[in-house]
């Protein structure tokens, strides 16, 4: 066992050396920004960091996750639409910049006919990004794909949709007031608000539509018949709120006598092979109204949380005196943290975003008029500020 231990820990130390001194290690940043949204006197700064990961096997494949950020979004001057997409696979990359690409036209055009139904809207955008992959000449997403958040503010109105494991946190003011001695501008401290769906056979409900659809659900050692078949480990896991990549082989989606995909998550864009076994693109959806003591919001890929608790990546917002230093910290702690326990790293990226309420923001405010719609299929129209990365 010692012998084990050693060989790991020399893994991990090789791992950080190369991954250190690899490109992957100087992430991509967007400066932070300023949108404003004067009929609620409500301010968001916000900024993003996206770090390309670590293989030992593949120490130059560039990051899969892709970003996307537009002001102004649906012809709407007060409208911030914010999509984070995770890719996988070996066309990962090229799927999570597709869906990038398409996603502010395929809103348009669901929303043509109900703008005022933003979740409705973004359900029917993420479909929609899921058959253009599928139909796509460009790449081939039989077996890669992306999980993917999309966030739409609209005046106090937030909407979050997500697909996978991609996940949304809103800081809000604890009840009882108390602060942290956060740094100068920061919010406060901030509880964590978990807005997205964590989409894994982790759950036993996905695990149980999964099976249902005719995929076995399985670890990489159940299936070579190294351990025995069984969902206690991962339950067991889950009610310590443990479930890590290092604690316990995780469960994935297997076709049933096939040895792929081997999905380590539930629903996705993409994914061909995944859907004839339930894997999915039906996202769920949360909406919310924003209110004095709402701070900050943070939008993180999924390798972001692998060994980061939500209280901790909110902690880590709070303190930090701008969003641009919170995005760099978050994906700075993540991937030490990935370094102390696995020899790779994963691509992660973190948008962050700073509520800030002006005087008399929590004053009764009507609602600003929508948007006329815009005739189908045509593109936002008006300002429209757009942040690729």
């Amino acid at each position: 066992m010692a012998g084990e231990l050693d060989v790991h820990e020399a893994n991990l130390r090789g791992a950080a050396h190369l991954y250190l001194g690899s490109q992957a290690s100087a992430p991509l940043a967007q400066p932070q920004r300023l949108f404003a949204i004067p009929s609620c006197r409500l301010e968001v700064r916000y900024a993003c960091v996206s770090q390309g990961g670590f293989r030992p096997e593949d120490p130059t494949r560039g990051c899969q996750d892709s970003l996307v950020v537009a002001e102004g979004a649906g012809g709407d001057d007060e409208a911030l639409l914010v999509g984070v997409f995770d890719g996988h696979g070996e066309c990962g990359a090229q799927c999570a910049a597709f869906a990038k690409r398409r996603l502010l036209p395929a809103l348009a055009h669901a929303a043509a006919g109900s703008p005022a139904d933003a979740a409705g809207s973004l359900a029917a955008a993420l479909g929609a990004l899921n058959a253009e992959l599928h139909a796509s000449d460009e790449l081939d997403s039989s077996l890669s794909g992306a999980e993917a958040a999309c966030v739409l503010l609209r005046g106090r109105e937030l909407t979050v949709s997500n697909i996978g494991d991609v996940r949304v946190l809103l800081g809000r003011a604890p009840a009882d007031g108390c602060a942290d001695g956060g740094a100068a501008g920061a919010p406060p401290a901030l509880d964590a608000v978990v807005l997205s769906s964590s989409h894994t056979p982790w759950r036993a409900d996905e695990r149980a539509r999964l099976r249902a659809a005719g995929a076995e659900v399985a670890s990489c050692d159940q299936k070579d018949g190294l351990v025995p078949l069984g969902d206690g480990a991962w339950e067991e896991a889950a009610a310590r709120q443990s479930a890590r990549p290092s604690e316990v082989d995780p469960p994935r989606v297997w076709a049933r006598g096939a040895d792929a995909p081997g999905c380590a998550f539930s629903r996705s864009l993409g994914d061909a092979l995944g859907e004839t076994v339930g894997v999915c693109a039906e996202p769920d959806s949360h909406a919310l109204t924003l209110r004095p003591g709402d701070g900050a919001l943070l939008i993180g890929s999924a390798g972001l949380f692998a060994f980061l608790s939500h209280e901790r990546a909110m902690l880590a917002v709070a303190r930090a005196a701008g969003p641009a230093e919170a995005a760099r910290a978050l994906v700075a702690e993540a991937g030490e943290a990935w370094l102390r326990h696995e020899p790779r790293v994963a691509d992660l990226t973190a948008f962050v975003a700073f509520f800030e309420w002006l005087p008399d923001a929590s004053a009764p405010i009507a609602a600003p008029p929508l948007p006329p719609p815009p005739s189908a299929g045509a593109y936002p129209r008006l300002r429209l500020s757009l942040i690729h990365i």
